[in-house]
This record gives C-alpha cells, sequence and structure tokens, in this order.
C-alpha cells in the first residue's frame, strides 16, 4: 500500500474516517486518503479511485453511457 501511494503520490493514513460507519474517505483540500483498517483494499482501491478521479478528471470525460454503468455498480451514490 505505501508503494501505491508513494508511486501516486497520495497521502494515505489509518485511522478513524470521521463518518462514523465510514471505512475509508477520500479529502480533495489535503489529497489524504483515510481508511479505518491497515490492509483492507477493497477500501484503499475505492477511495484511490475518487483520489484518481479528482486528479484526472476520470469520470468528468466519460462518455454518459459510463457514468450510467457505473452508477449500476454503486449502491450507496460513491
Amino acid at each position: 500500500m505505501v508503494d501505491v501511494s508513494k508511486g501516486i503520490g497520495q497521502k494515505l493514513f489509518y485511522s478513524k474516517p470521521r463518518r462514523r460507519r465510514a471505512l475509508g474517505s477520500y479529502t480533495p483540500s489535503t489529497a489524504g486518503i483515510n481508511i479505518r483498517y491497515s490492509g483492507d483494499l477493497d477500501v484503499t482501491a475505492h477511495e484511490l479511485g475518487h483520489a484518481l478521479d479528482d486528479k484526472y478528471g476520470v469520470l468528468t470525460d466519460a462518455p454518459p453511457e459510463a457514468i450510467t454503468e457505473i452508477k449500476k455498480m454503486s449502491k450507496y451514490g460513491s
């Protein structure tokens, strides 16, 4: 995980996210990622997705059909 965070220049912290039930969070203003449990690859990948989208505008340039498909996979909206 450390290699990944260094490779893309993201700050990665293992601490309790601000939202009580959240397993992870991404904060755009600090480019920081908080993960509740170290080694939780699913949550880390999810939060890295937010960071990459913020940094490179992945979803901004995506065609509407792709956004529709992505929304189908997201039960909770993000």
